[in-house]
């Protein structure tokens, strides 16, 4: 196992939560939600209650622009210590909303509500969910997204993460559309005085200027990863941003809402 591995699994104490955390986190993701949902364009859906020591924990799905003849998903809060991701993806909401965007999107604004409220990077009994969307049967929050996404085919996939030991912003894409996002997201990060990633490689894949080049994989039982799943069955435009930890909060989802919106603008 990775180093870095060993060191999230150390760290991941999920036996049980902090009460005060727990309603403090929960609360505010929930009422975000809730009046973005009063907004024209937008429903809510929850696809599943979490009960988890004591509490119950929302799996939420946000539809915005149903009907419109694109659609995109965002996604976030895989891991639940990436909690920039779920901020940004959030705040996204809004952009799609729009009378002016032509483009609808489904959001999952934090697919593992448990490890988010714990702050932890897995599920309650210890999953890496980014690891799991080969396995059947695979656990509760992979099996309800996997029947969420059913049939659907989106523009692209915008999955977003955090890095707790990259220096900037960097980005993996897979695409069969003829068109790469990569560097366009890079250099509106950039632009706006944020840091990219300076590593020249990144888990073991080759990186060019903060664009990661992909590896030729496919969905298995050892192949677990979300983008590469929704690369398989659900889009030819796949992304994933990465985020710094070691900078603030703020900033780090203002890197990701800079990244959704690049991507809108040239998928306009």
């Amino acid at each position: 196992m990775r180093e870095k591995e060993q060191r999230r699994l150390q760290r991941d104490r999920s036996d049980m939560l902090d009460t005060a955390f727990v309603l403090a986190r929960m609360t505010r993701l929930v009422s975000r939600v809730q009046a973005l949902a009063r907004q024209p364009n937008v429903e809510v859906t929850v696809l599943d209650v979490l009960r988890r020591s004591g509490h119950a924990l929302p799996l939420l799905m946000v539809t915005v622009g149903a009907g419109r003849k694109r659609t995109v998903l965002i996604s976030a809060g895989l891991h639940g210590d990436e909690s920039a991701g779920v901020d940004a993806a959030v705040a996204c909401i809004s952009r799609f909303a729009s009378d002016d965007c032509a483009l609808g999107a489904l959001v999952l604004p934090c697919i593992n509500p448990y490890g988010f409220c714990a702050g932890i990077r897995s599920n309650d009994i210890g999953y890496d969910l980014n690891r799991t969307f080969g396995q059947d049967p695979a656990p509760i929050e992979i099996a309800l997204v996997r029947e969420a996404l059913g049939g659907r085919h989106f523009a692209f996939t915008l999955d977003l993460h955090e890095d707790e030991d990259a220096d900037g912003f960097y980005v993996y894409e897979h695409t069969r559309a003829g068109r790469e996002l990569g560097p366009a997201m890079v250099a509106r990060v950039r632009a706006a005085g944020y840091p990219i990633h300076s590593g020249a490689a990144v888990e073991g894949y080759v990186m060019n200027d903060g664009c990661v080049v992909p590896k030729e994989e496919r969905t298995s039982e050892i192949v677990g990863f979300f983008s590469v799943y929704l690369f398989d069955y659900h889009t030819d435009h796949s992304l994933t941003t990465e985020t710094p930890t070691r900078l603030p909060q703020r900033s780090r989802a203002a890197m990701q809402e800079l990244a959704v919106d690049e991507a809108i603008d040239r998928f306009a």
